[in-house]
């Protein structure tokens, strides 16, 4: 008897089985089948990135099939765009997909040669080409050449300056380009010629916190340069009246 009632519940399984995928053929295979045409694509939170791109990445057309769309496919693609930082694909059926974009902030640049600047996020991440009316932030000088293409990243030690001076809030002011040529003797350069020395690399994130103090206690503009090389000291020098 046991017998018996084990190879109907197998035979019952099995013919349950080829109903679930005879009705999956239908559905990805039916041409006939008009419910599930692809017929919308909708496109979330690009600011950088047209609607035009996304649409071409997707190769998708009106009418295909859209449990057959290569979902995986196409968020890789889109994730390979510099700006993409992440990227979710999902269908919305019977007819609909939405692509939920979320970008990189620019918070600074970098120079790649005199004049040619790229736009940065706080990962150090190359977004785009910039020119100086249009970029939002400190330039990071001396930490990259022009080999260097959106989708790169900068030397892990600039982004760890970077990261410093963003924390902080200096990306975006007083000071205009952090020079880092010399790795020993990392310069900030702010308004009416100021250069602030932060030394080397090691504990640069000690010594932005440190000027952040200082900033907030006194006012920049009456001095010529801050030197910070010094653990736990800053010396200051006041400009001379002339």
């Amino acid at each position: 008897m046991k017998r018996r009632g084990s190879r109907r519940r197998i035979k019952q399984g099995g013919i349950a089985v080829s109903i679930i995928i005879a009705f999956l053929i239908i559905l990805l295979y039916g041409p006939w089948f008009p419910l599930f045409e692809f017929r919308e694509l909708v496109v979330v939170g690009n600011q950088h990135v047209s609607d035009e791109e996304i649409q071409y990445l997707t190769g998708f057309a009106i009418g295909d099939n859209i449990l057959r769309l290569p979902l995986g496919r196409v968020r890789d693609d889109i994730l390979s765009l510099p700006w993409i930082r992440s990227v979710s694909v999902r269908r919305l059926l019977p007819n609909k997909v939405k692509i939920q974009i979320v970008e990189r902030e620019e918070v600074a640049a970098i120079e790649v040669s005199a004049g040619n600047l790229m736009a940065i996020d706080v990962e150090g991440y190359i977004l785009a080409a910039r020119d100086g009316r249009t970029n939002r932030g400190i330039v990071l000088r001396g930490i990259a050449d022009e080999k260097i293409n959106p989708g790169d990243s900068i030397d892990p030690r600039g982004v760890g300056v970077l990261a410093a001076l963003w924390r902080a809030g200096l990306t975006t002011g007083p000071f205009t380009v952090v020079d880092l040529t010399d790795p020993y003797n990392l310069l900030l350069l702010g308004p009416n010629g100021l250069k602030v020395r932060l030394g080397s690399f090691r504990y640069i994130d000690k010594r932005v916190d440190a000027l952040s103090v200082l900033l907030d206690a006194l006012n920049i503009q009456h001095y010529q340069s801050i030197d910070l090389r010094f653990r736990g000291e800053a010396i200051l020098a006041p400009r001379t009246r002339r």
